[in-house]
């Protein structure tokens, strides 16, 4: 699967691989990351583990020994490779400066030791000594290797800075989100209305649709209820749904019926929309006053309220029911 999508993907109306590498390419490193963290072990536990040598004294030698200009030369360049990384990346944290440093010192080694390499092969030109030198092919593809396992924790670690974040006091911070496996921690927090309105929902017994603000993709804010609770509802992502529809033609004419749904003062209009799509439960929240505008969904011959429960103040989330003789007139197969 991870070599499969160098070279080929899935159809879709992006024509490009991005949901191929979704849904499986992203996935298949996962599963190697598992199956590598295992044979790693199987293969470090049978590595002997050498004796450390005593210390001997430390001396300085003033001259340039066996080295050659070319090997002087890539050590310079490497410097300035470790220089260039701690000045690109200068506004990170201090780990992140020594990371690329070490990125930069390396991609410079790579380069400049080939260079080297190539030059010496061509010209034929041995080090001073004789020899072939300290530098070799197998140090500079021990460095390129080096570079690449360097480069693939840039993400961890900057992710890790990254989605742990929030913002403290005007300061964005890390390691200020919430830190458990509860995906609607920030909505506890944040909006105990809306959580209280979706737990009373996620209490109802069957499959009851229920009408909620059209979302917006990749937007947590919308689409949420039926997708925390799972229950169907009228449209979630326009974009998501023709997508893997091919095309909008399933969800013609769904906003605008949501719309009415919301909006409308003309009682059989609002009732026609209802016995369409067989609504149950009407949910009226900030995303809905904010989709909308004037909501003008409230208890009357066509709803009554279930949440919050009677003698309870509303809040910012109101859950409307849908009164059982709408439907006494509807002819069902």
């Amino acid at each position: 699967l991870i070599l499969g999508a160098e070279f080929f993907f899935i159809q879709d109306q992006f024509n490009s691989r991005m949901n191929t590498v979704f849904k499986l390419y992203y996935q298949a490193w996962l599963l190697l990351s598992i199956a590598g963290g295992f044979v790693l072990y199987e293969l470090a536990r049978s590595w002997p583990m050498q004796a450390i040598p005593r210390p001997r004294s430390v001396t300085f030698d003033a001259s340039l020994g066996n080295w050659s200009f070319g090997e002087i030369a890539v050590v310079t360049a490497s410097f300035g490779g470790a220089v260039a990384g701690i000045v690109l990346m200068r506004e990170t944290v201090f780990g992140l400066i020594i990371f690329g440093a070490l990125v930069g010192a390396g991609l410079l080694f790579v380069s400049s030791a080939a260079g080297v390499l190539l030059w010496r092969a061509a010209a034929r030109q041995p080090s001073i000594d004789g020899s072939s030198g300290a530098l070799s092919w197998r140090a500079v593809w021990a460095g390129a290797a080096a570079v690449l396992l360097l480069s693939a924790f840039v993400y961890p670690i900057t992710a890790t800075f990254e989605r742990t974040a929030a913002s403290v006091d005007g300061e964005l911070r890390a390691f200020e989100r919430p830190r458990n496996l509860n995906g609607l921690a920030y909505l506890q927090k944040d909006n105990p209305d809306e959580y209280a309105a979706i737990q009373w929902l996620l209490e109802r017994d069957g499959q009851p649709v229920i009408a909620e603000a059209i979302g917006q993709g990749y937007h947590t804010e919308t689409s949420r209820v039926s997708g925390v609770t799972g229950l169907p509802t009228i449209l979630g992502w326009p974009g998501h749904e023709s997508q893997w529809r091919g095309g909008y033609d399933e969800q013609a004419g769904r906003p605008e019926d949501l719309e009415q749904l919301y909006t409308s003062a003309d009682t059989d209009a609002v009732k026609s929309v209802i016995q369409k799509y067989d609504i149950r439960y009407v949910f009226v929240g900030p995303a809905e006053r904010g989709a909308y505008g004037q909501v003008s969904v409230s208890e009357n011959e066509l709803f009554e309220r279930v949440f919050p429960e009677e003698g309870v103040e509303p809040g910012e989330v109101v859950i409307y029911r849908v009164r059982a003789d709408v439907f006494s007139n509807v002819t069902r197969e």
